[in-house]
């Protein structure tokens, strides 16, 4: 999943950069900071996947739709509603948003390896209780059958 986001990651930022032409200050701090990224969603998936199942599926979405409006990515965050403004500090994609403006404009650095200590903790987070969980479900057991039956 990590290597796949990463060529696609590469793939979108350079086919704009190309073929448009727009000038990013760091593309290549760019390419990299969004590969970061793109496993610390991938790791963060996988987690709800192995731990909840078709539930989990559920919270992804969830946590998809939260995310870009609580990142302050579309508009302001001082303008959304509370709930937002308090997701706001708490979710990964809110210090990547931060991070890409200065990317792509020629910013100060330090606000970008702040950022990375963000993405860095979550897939960390996410990524240590996979596999034990990842193995709870390939355990068949009388509750949980495999295949599970259908009618």
């Amino acid at each position: 999943m990590v290597a796949l986001g990463a060529l696609r990651t590469t793939a979108l930022m350079a086919v704009p950069h190309w073929a448009v032409g727009p000038e990013m200050v760091r593309a290549a701090g760019t390419v990299g900071f969004l590969c970061l990224v793109s496993a610390c969603f991938a790791a963060i998936v996988r987690w709800l996947d192995a731990r909840f199942g078709a539930a989990g599926r559920v919270l992804v979405l969830a946590l998809l739709m939260l995310q870009p409006t609580s990142a302050g990515g579309t508009y302001p965050v001082r303008t959304s509603p509370g709930l937002f403004n308090a997701l706001h500090p708490s979710l990964p994609m809110s210090h990547a948003v931060e991070a890409l403006r200065s990317l792509i404009t020629g910013g100060g650095l330090v606000p970008v390896w702040q950022a990375c200590a963000v993405p860095a903790l979550f897939t960390a987070a996410a990524l240590a209780p996979t596999a034990p969980a990842a193995l709870r479900r390939q355990v068949w057991t009388l509750d949980r059958p495999h295949p599970e039956p259908s009618l």
